[in-house]
């Protein structure tokens, strides 16, 4: 499929792959080499334990919006798509290709998707 997208793309055209990712900071050890019956000390980071990442990637030009919300939602993905559209000014044209989340279908999105002057094509994977 994006093979096939990408021979028919125009220059005025993107694609994008995007997702949400949740990397942690801190340290969660699950085995290692220590002596036997001892205890040692995991230094960690203090604060939050998750961050969250809604972001997508275009591999022709490795641009790469992001953002940073609180909870990854139909608010954040729309504030993403709101992001890859301001970063393309000249394309007519921008295929979002990303998972079936809910939050992906949802009342945020489809009210981003509404607007007239909207050129997100949103390509969503089974």
């Amino acid at each position: 499929m994006y093979e096939r997208l990408l021979n028919g793309l125009g220059a005025d055209e993107a694609v994008y792959f995007a997702d949400a990712v949740h990397p942690e900071y801190q340290t969660k050890p699950s085995y290692g080499w220590v002596k036997a019956g001892s205890n040692p000390a995991v230094t960690t980071t203090s604060g939050r334990g998750r961050v969250n990442i809604h972001g997508a990637l275009n591999l022709e030009n490795f641009d790469a919006p992001f953002v940073e919300p609180t909870t990854v939602d139909g608010v954040s993905a729309a504030q993403l798509l709101a992001k890859i559209e301001a970063r393309n000014p000249d394309k007519r044209l921008i295929h979002v290709i990303w998972d079936n989340a809910a939050y992906h279908k949802g009342p945020d999105v489809r009210e981003f998707l509404a607007r007239p002057d909207c050129r997100i094509h949103l390509i969503q994977l089974p």
